[in-house]
């Protein structure tokens, strides 16, 4: 008689628990890192949108015919204050935690504004965001140049 086997071994079940682990342990990294990647993107974008509508706000005062200001938008625990307070900004998204930004009378914007995650940073005449993983009272603009770039006043 001939007796047929159905089934695993225990060894064979193991084998294929540690292979499975040792899959997980390269792809977790990679997986969190692209979603720590792809959030610090969309918050780029968040604050390229919050500049544009600084710009906008100033051009709409201008075209009104007021003369430019240096404005200061500043955020704390999320609350945004204006000075002068007849600005407003008008963008869609989460408004940033901490920071502030600054408008020149030229127009130009400078920011360090942090989401209690990401800090976000340009000061005047940057192109381009820059996104880090700051604490937020490292997440600063660079006064000298905003004295400079807005006329000192």
């Amino acid at each position: 008689m001939i007796k047929r086997k159905s089934g695993f071994t225990l060894i064979e079940l193991i084998a294929v628990i540690i292979i499975l682990g040792i899959i997980m342990l390269i792809a977790f990294p990679v997986i969190g890192d692209l979603i720590d990647k792809s959030r610090m993107a969309s918050y780029k974008n968040s604050m390229q949108g919050i500049i544009r509508s600084a710009e906008a706000e100033q051009s709409k005062k201008m075209a009104y015919g007021q003369l430019p200001k240096n404005i200061i938008y500043t955020y704390e625990n999320g609350v945004e204050s204006v000075e002068p307070s007849d600005y407003k900004l008008s963008y869609n998204g989460k408004k940033p935690q901490e920071g502030k930004i600054f408008v020149n009378t030229k127009g130009q914007v400078a920011i360090a504004l942090h989401n209690g995650t990401y800090c976000a940073q340009k000061e005047y005449g940057q192109a381009e965001v820059i996104v880090s993983t700051k604490a937020a009272a490292d997440c600063v603009v660079n006064n000298n140049i905003i004295m400079v770039a807005s006329g000192g006043s």
